[in-house]
């Protein structure tokens, strides 16, 4: 019989978060899974998950345990004979598991972001009660579960995020980005990926490239990636005079080229992070990459062997890591390269689906 797994998710934006949600559920379905996905009606999971057929249910996620929602995911169970309810964030996760415990479903509730759960008897509902197994995006998560928040550690399961190596190798032709923004004359590329929000730490990074600018009159920073913060960093490109030496593209699709393109990858985030999908991306081109020591980012880079740590809110030391790496591009590269050996043990995208269906298969055998 074909297994049954709907997802839910009531955020409305468009990160790592969401593309983990939708590329998971495609190659569920292309191992003969059935899966369904629910979410607000104006979100851009929703639009993405049409764009590839996958079949989306608008439920009302307006706050934790709406009754709107409640009623309506509990439907959806009856109707599509459900077999597991697999949840993402805080609102779908209360709704659609109190959906699930009435309707006598297993919940599984994944956490994504590095942020301490509250020590409350809420937390200790959602995260145990009324959840079969949660699967956590890196160990640094797992541990917080059980120890801060008393989690029993075989309901705790970590599963980082993957790196399809099918889309992400270093034989990847990086030449149509070059091209698109005449790139190349500048050198070296350095750039953030991600989602333009506050905690990614990209204020911390332009103060970097304002002390940098000067020692490395050809670089060129990008930021690749749209969000929130974009109409703010552009204000401080234009406040620091660093319009001729800062890219903001936008939202890319062509990922895989821009990683290959660049010179060094950097994550300055300052909070939220697991384990992130852009740093083993880019370790699988065998680009150079700098992080913080926040999150599950450690987990990925071990300082001085496959990348470079600094910590959060830094700029001095993000300057002086940014500064070895230009001066030391092949000790850089050759730190790459065992960051690509790294995540072929545990990091790839075959590793996160494998590790989540031993979940699913786990609680399909206890009913």
């Amino acid at each position: 019989m074909r297994i049954t797994v709907l997802h839910t998710e009531s955020s409305n934006g468009w990160g790592g978060q969401e593309i983990r949600i939708l590329e998971e559920s495609l190659r569920f379905q292309e191992k003969g899974y059935r899966v369904l996905l629910a979410g607000t009606c104006d979100s851009e999971l929703g639009r993405q998950a049409k764009s590839v057929k996958l079949p989306f249910y608008p439920i009302s996620f307006r706050f934790c345990a709406d009754p709107q929602g409640i009623l309506q995911v509990r439907q959806l169970i009856s109707v599509e004979n459900v077999d597991i309810v697999h949840t993402h964030s805080g609102k779908d996760s209360w709704t659609a598991g109190i959906a699930a415990y009435l309707s006598r479903v297993p919940m599984v509730r994944s956490r994504h972001l590095s942020t301490l759960v509250k020590k409350h008897w809420t937390s200790k509902v959602i995260y145990d009660k009324l959840t079969r197994f949660v699967i956590a995006s890196g160990e640094d998560i797992r541990n917080h579960l059980i120890h801060r928040n008393n989690i029993p550690p075989g309901k705790v399961v970590s599963v980082p995020a993957g790196v399809d190596l099918n889309k992400f190798h270093p034989d990847i032709d990086e030449r149509s980005f070059i091209k698109e923004f005449d790139l190349a004359h500048f050198s070296p590329l350095i750039g953030v990926v991600g989602v333009l929000r506050s905690w990614k730490g990209h204020d911390c990074f332009l103060d970097s490239i304002q002390t940098l600018q000067n020692q490395f009159p050809r670089a060129l920073y990008m930021f690749i990636g749209d969000g929130p913060r974009k109409t703010h960093l552009m204000s401080r490109i234009k406040e620091l005079n660093l319009e001729k030496k800062v890219l903001i593209t936008g939202h890319r699709h062509d990922i895989p080229q821009i990683m290959k393109a660049l010179d060094i990858v950097v994550l300055p985030s300052y909070a939220n992070e697991a384990t992130s999908q852009v740093l083993p991306q880019a370790l699988a081109m065998s680009t150079p990459v700098i992080g913080t020591k926040v999150g599950g980012i450690p987990q990925i880079i071990e300082d001085g062997v496959t990348g470079l740590l600094v910590p959060p809110n830094d700029s001095e030391a993000l300057s002086q890591a940014l500064t070895w790496m230009i001066e030391h591009p092949e000790d850089a590269l050759q730190m790459a390269r065992q960051g690509r050996g790294k995540l072929l043990k545990g990091f790839t995208f075959d590793d996160q689906i494998q590790t989540t269906e031993k979940v699913y298969k786990t609680i399909l055998k206890a009913r």
